[in-house]
């Protein structure tokens, strides 16, 4: 029995070593605003138990805009036009949605409660000794490894935008109104 569960074990981590990356790091070069766009910074710090966090971008883009994918304790940067957004962040097991109205030459900072995968989004001030900034020393900065996603991780995202979408839709006004983030609250 014990063999048993060796054997299996080893195989197991024999597959997983060799399941390809789906991000690969690169130099954390410093985050400057654009004054065409605002700039989102997404950071994971202590998600370890669904899989990548992959995020997508819903409100101004038809089809679906994939911004990027996440594993524990890493961030990336990207640039979207400004104006309102719906953010969805989504795992193997859950999603969520956070609305912004993002100004052009602000920077963002769209981060991960230790809790689970709700999603966090506010203004990212320079010069600031927050926890942002800290985490932003912590983690490493990615992109995605293969550029582009496989059609099986936009098919995914297209089904978990959906309900994304359906319980954002569903919660109150007021819960709604407290998560969402204004241009005028952005820094600049």
């Amino acid at each position: 029995m014990i063999l048993r569960r060796a054997l299996l074990l080893a195989i197991l981590s024999l597959v997983l070593a060799c399941t390809p990356a789906i991000v690969r790091a690169v130099p954390k070069d410093p985050i400057a605003p654009s004054p065409a766009a605002a700039t989102l910074v997404i950071i994971s710090a202590q998600r370890e138990r669904h899989g990548p966090a992959w995020i997508a971008d819903v409100a101004n883009v038809e089809p679906v805009r994939m911004l990027g994918a996440l594993e524990p304790w890493t961030h990336f940067v990207v640039q979207v036009p400004p104006g309102r957004h719906l953010l969805v962040a989504y795992d193997d097991d859950s999603y969520e949605a956070i609305e912004g109205d993002l100004a052009p030459g602000a920077i963002y900072a769209l981060g991960f409660e230790h809790s689970g995968l709700d999603v966090v989004l506010r203004p990212l001030l320079p010069n600031s000794t927050d926890s942002i900034r800290r985490l932003l020393d912590e983690t490493t900065r990615v992109v995605l490894a293969e550029g582009e996603p496989k059609a099986d991780d936009l098919e995914r995202m297209q089904k978990k935008v959906v309900l994304a979408r359906y319980r954002y839709g569903r919660e109150s006004d007021e819960k709604r109104a407290r998560r969402f983030i204004r241009a005028e609250h952005a820094w600049r």
